[in-house]
């Protein structure tokens, strides 16, 4: 099976690239812009930019027999509206000319943000109720594929990664700057008061996850990706300050709780529990690899 990764030289994504060497039988094409980061990635890639007049690179793309999308901007700043009058329309023409070229399977990447200030358990059938541009851009797009890719007669599956932390995250994420200030040596790690409730999977995990969600055959539609256990942003801090060996004090409550998530939310995983299984039925992945 050929598989197409967009957004293979970003955070999320060059992770997935590494998940999918691991499985048996699989071919992978990484694009990106980043052809420094490509290279990196020991899988054969194309730098090209997605959202521009196509030409012989997007013609590459349509060899595959899976294309998992994971390209987008600005992912870091949910609330703004660049999602919305940017990367929206832009995804929505790449996935129009896609869908065109006769690519059978498309995987998409959205996000937990489509659930909006949604609380608790959340689960794929509920009715998505954005609350940021970011989640509303997602949800849309989503909506648009449902309704355009079967009549190009291509697949659809829509996966919603809840939260995740690890190599290669934006500096800007909290555990890059719990990361970064233990790096540095600062006694004190500021943050808010920490009792959010999340739902958090190391990077590899999620990684993993997509991978398996995206070439089983059996679930499709919408599956969350998560670990489906809440716990609260302090646990987790004092979790990552435990496992580095550093004596940080996290400073709580230095910084407002965010106001475009909700205090409580974790993800069901009924659905990519038998995706997985699914997988296992069907592919072989090897183990991660130890440092």
């Amino acid at each position: 099976m050929r598989v197409v990764v967009t957004g293979a030289s970003g955070f999320i994504g060059s992770h997935v690239t590494a998940a999918l060497q691991r499985v048996e039988g699989i071919e992978v094409l990484a694009t990106g812009r980043n052809e420094a980061a490509l290279r990196r990635l020991g899988v054969e890639w194309v730098a090209m930019d997605l959202y521009g007049d196509g030409g012989d690179p997007i013609q590459r793309l349509a060899e595959a027999d899976l294309l998992i999308h994971l390209a987008w901007g600005d992912v870091s700043d949910a609330t703004n509206r660049v999602h919305m009058t940017t990367h929206l329309p832009n995804n929505i023409q790449f996935l129009t000319d896609i869908t065109r070229l006769g690519v059978p399977r498309i995987c998409c990447v959205g996000s937990c943000f489509e659930y909006g200030l949604s609380s608790g358990r959340l689960h794929e059938g509920l009715a998505p109720q954005p609350s940021t541009p970011y989640g509303q851009a997602k949800d849309q797009l989503r909506r648009e594929l449902e309704a355009t890719a079967p009549i190009a007669g291509s697949s659809l599956r829509w996966l919603r990664p809840f939260f995740t932390h690890g190599e290669g995250q934006h500096p800007h994420a909290l555990f890059a700057q719990l990361k970064d200030a233990i790096r540095r040596g600062q006694e004190h790690f500021p943050m808010s008061g920490g009792d959010q409730v999340r739902d958090y999977l190391p990077v590899s995990s999620l990684a993993e996850a997509i991978v398996k969600a995206s070439l089983q055959r059996e679930v499709d539609g919408v599956i969350n990706i998560c670990s489906g256990k809440p716990t609260t942003v302090r646990t987790l801090v004092e979790q990552y300050i435990a496992g580095s060996g550093s004596s940080i004090q996290p400073q709580l409550g230095r910084f407002p709780y965010p106001t475009h998530t909700p205090m409580e939310c974790w993800g069901d995983t009924e659905k990519l529990t038998a995706a997985v299984d699914a997988f296992d039925r069907e592919f072989t992945m090897a183990p991660r690899p130890t440092r």
